[in-house]
């Protein structure tokens, strides 16, 4: 692959757009739907990140990465986006070269020192606002668990019963979530890990946007809370005092984020019947996200 990409890197449109001489390609590593390589010419370096989506993910996603990135360019809490090529005229899926991050994700843990730091990069992001609109907070839930055909694992001896009760559980969130709300709404960042959250002592940058959308701010801060073990007061203390607004409902939006990706595990589980270790490992992830989702359910019920 290394070889396809000085290759690529060789063509005049990329020559015109860079002024690449010489580039020197090294594997980054591997994300769930990428590759990335680093590209050296001279004193510039660059992201040359490959995607890769399964046919019914590929919906312009990478495309509209690239918009989003350009979109807030002029705020700098994210990589420069340079070229995007989704012709699939060279590589059989598409490409976007980005601007390279210094710094190192937390995926380790997040110093108590950086989080004001993303309270305020969140704050900086969500003033981008694209006005009030009417957002159904169950229309994510559906969309995903419409999309695959669950009847075989409602028959399977090993996952019905698990199946079962998740979809019983489903229900009940989805009562909760079903009225439409007229709510601002901002450009989100999606997909919120700490090793999505690049950090080198001074300031914080968010990479890899293939989830960006446009929403309710609180979904932002429900996923990223959902992922990390950071305080949580602490973290919305200093949101708002940062944004200048209360941030309200928040244990409903961290329980409709872990039904979300508990409905993302039930795909994990209908990919690999085939494989009944696998099969075997999701459907006890998918039980103990079930249990969790209960016990945060129960509670919010009690509120």
């Amino acid at each position: 692959m290394i070889s396809k990409i000085r290759e690529y890197l060789q063509q005049d449109k990329i020559k015109k757009s860079f002024q690449i001489d010489q580039p020197q390609v090294e594997h980054l590593g591997r994300g769930k739907f990428n590759e990335l390589y680093l590209i050296r010419s001279g004193q510039k370096r660059y992201v040359f990140r490959i995607n890769r989506y399964l046919p019914h993910e590929n919906t312009g996603k990478t495309r509209k990465e690239f918009e989003v990135l350009k979109t807030i360019e002029n705020i700098k809490i994210a990589p420069k986006a340079y070229f995007l090529d989704d012709s699939r005229s060279f590589f059989d899926t598409s490409i976007i070269i980005l601007e390279y991050i210094e710094g190192k994700d937390l995926s380790e843990g997040i110093p108590e020192e950086a989080v004001s730091k993303i309270a305020e990069t969140y704050v900086h992001l969500h003033s981008i606002t694209i006005g009030e609109k009417r957002y159904s907070l169950v229309k994510e839930l559906d969309d995903h668990y419409q999309r695959y055909d669950l009847q075989p694992l409602r028959d399977h001896p090993l996952h019905g019963q698990t199946i079962e009760r998740f979809e019983l559980l489903l229900q009940k969130v989805r009562e909760q979530l079903k009225e439409e709300k007229s709510s601002s709404l901002s450009i989100l960042k999606g997909d919120n890990k700490p090793s999505n959250i690049i950090y080198d002592g001074e300031k914080i940058m968010f990479i890899d946007w293939e989830f960006s959308k446009n929403g309710p701010v609180i979904l932002d801060l429900a996923n990223f809370l959902n992922h990390t073990d950071v305080d949580e007061d602490a973290f919305l203390k200093e949101y708002e005092k940062a944004s200048g607004k209360k941030v309200e409902s928040l244990p409903l939006f961290k329980l409709r984020d872990e039904t979300l990706r508990a409905v993302w595990t039930l795909n994990k589980i209908s990919e690999s019947l085939d494989d009944e270790t696998e099969s075997k490992k999701q459907t006890a992830l998918l039980k103990k996200k079930t249990e969790m989702i209960e016990e945060h359910f129960t509670s919010w019920l009690k509120r």
